[in-house]
């Protein structure tokens, strides 16, 4: 990666402003850091590295040397996505990237019953009907979990129950896939009932889930083209043509949906 494309990376983040900024800004700038190989500085080399037993003293300076020019490094990749307040919280701070990290959490983190309920409802009222497409539902989605998980670590959202909640929000157009989907998928894994250790079904995965039913909109998308090519067709050809137009239409709509509850089994490996 050359240092344009990293800075395109970088300027792709946006500059952190206020609290309803902190989740996703964290998110980005944490993967942008490990990307760029700063991960170690963020857990196993967050402090200062000490001179180990038997090390040579030029051997330790310059190992501290290579840990100070990261450090260097990666605080200015994290300054450059600051706005004014949270640049002038750190910026007397000594270069560690982590420590910065954990100060600026401390100072934009979302705290408080008010914003767990606010951002828990949000989580649970999400709907398809509000987003541009299944897509955009999914990371909506995904994001929300992952805002009311960083709230605390004894905070978890399982994976059954996010699935659960994706389904719930698609709206009763996928009613009829759905009660496809339920005869080869399962939310959560079915174990024997003989031997619980064993998985005798595993849950679908999100990502699968997701893929599932974007063919599901694309399929439904075509249904309503074809239904609308049909009004217009009866509008505009003669009788005896519009009789076989009809005839025509109603076999290919039929199809389409069977292809689309053709459902293929993906789970969890």
């Amino acid at each position: 990666m050359s240092d344009n494309d990293g800075k395109a990376t970088l300027t792709a983040i946006p500059v952190l402003e206020n609290s309803t900024q902190w989740f996703p800004w964290i998110k980005k700038v944490t993967i942008y850091l490990k990307m760029h190989g700063y991960d170690d500085l963020l857990h196993r080399d967050k402090d200062q590295p000490e001179l180990e037993p038997g090390e040579r003293q030029q051997a330790y300076s310059k190992r501290l040397r290579e840990w100070e020019k990261l450090q260097v490094k990666a605080c200015a990749c994290v300054s450059d996505r600051l706005g004014v307040s949270a640049s002038g919280l750190i910026e007397d701070d000594p270069e560690n990237v982590g420590r910065r990290l954990d100060k600026l959490r401390a100072r934009y983190q979302p705290q408080g019953a008010t914003v767990y309920n606010n951002l828990f409802r949000r989580y649970v009222f999400m709907r398809l009907s509000s987003c541009t497409g299944v897509n955009d539902y999914a990371q909506k989605l995904r994001q929300a979990r992952e805002e009311i998980q960083g709230i605390d670590k004894s905070i978890t959202i399982c994976d059954s129950m996010f699935l659960q909640q994706f389904v719930i929000g698609l709206g009763p157009e996928y009613g009829t896939f759905l009660s496809a989907f339920q005869q080869n998928h399962s939310l959560y894994p079915i174990r024997d009932v003989n031997n619980p250790d064993i998985i005798t079904k595993p849950a679908i995965t999100f990502e699968a889930l997701v893929m599932l039913v974007e063919r599901e909109e694309q399929l439904q998308k075509q249904n309503v083209t074809e239904v609308e090519e049909l009004a217009f067709l009866t509008k505009t050809v003669p009788d005896n043509k519009r009789r076989q137009t009809n005839e025509a239409m109603a076999y290919s709509i039929p199809d389409a949906a069977a292809a689309a509850y053709s459902i293929p089994d993906f789970h969890a490996d």
